[in-house]
């Protein structure tokens, strides 16, 4: 639909994706974006659809889920009011789902990454942010190692994780630096290459639908 920011749908960054030279629409998608870019649902029920697939197990091997702009940590919609809360509504009612799906297995994770931490008056906790530009990701997984990790993890860690989750050696741009650590996951047997597939929710974000399978 109209009114998404790219940070709303990266998927239109990719031309395998989106097709060569092609331009995301809501009203003239390519071919390879009604393939490749499936939304997670409708006005009615923004997750309706990858619900759906989620209970039948019929889900791509990688699903990056983006929620609408009244539950992705950004905006604040009526009657809850609260960026914080609706974010936790939405974990807390997509979460269980993707866990007790038939697709979800002893090989898979679901990294929940939270970057909302920066505001006008600056990262600092002094600020009154007090996370001074910590972005939260969460990783449930059985392959997850028990115990404290200490190391250093930032975006090009997750991709990296996300990378070696599928057995990608060629690391993307920085994640091939030394400081971009993997997150301690166990690693799992050899696994199908990611289908590209991307979920995003169609309600209307403010201004303008995450599980994945590594």
């Amino acid at each position: 639909m109209t009114g998404f920011y790219t940070t709303g749908n990266p998927a239109i960054l990719f031309d395998n994706i989106e097709g060569p030279n092609g331009v995301w629409s809501a009203t003239n998608p390519s071919q390879e974006c009604l393939q490749n870019d499936v939304p997670a649902g409708d006005q009615t029920d923004p997750m309706g659809f990858f619900n759906q697939a989620l209970a039948t197990g019929n889900v791509a091997n990688f699903n990056l889920v983006i929620p609408n702009g009244c539950e992705d940590g950004e905006g604040n919609c009526a009657p809850i009011n609260n960026r914080y809360t609706q974010f936790d509504a939405f974990l807390a009612r997509e979460v269980p789902r993707i866990m007790t799906s038939p697709a979800f297995g002893t090989n898979d994770a679901i990294i929940v990454v939270y970057d909302e931490d920066e505001r006008a008056g600056g990262m600092a906790p002094k600020n009154g942010l007090g996370q001074g530009g910590h972005t939260a990701c969460a990783i449930l997984s059985p392959m997850v190692i028990p115990g404290d990790y200490h190391g250093i993890v930032y975006h090009y860690s997750l991709l990296r994780t996300v990378q070696d989750g599928f057995g990608i050696s060629e690391y993307l741009g920085p994640a091939n630096d030394d400081l971009a650590h993997p997150a301690p996951l166990r690693r799992a047997g050899a696994r199908r290459r990611s289908t590209g597939r991307h979920a995003r929710s169609t309600a209307a974000r403010a201004a303008a639908g995450g599980s994945g399978r590594p």
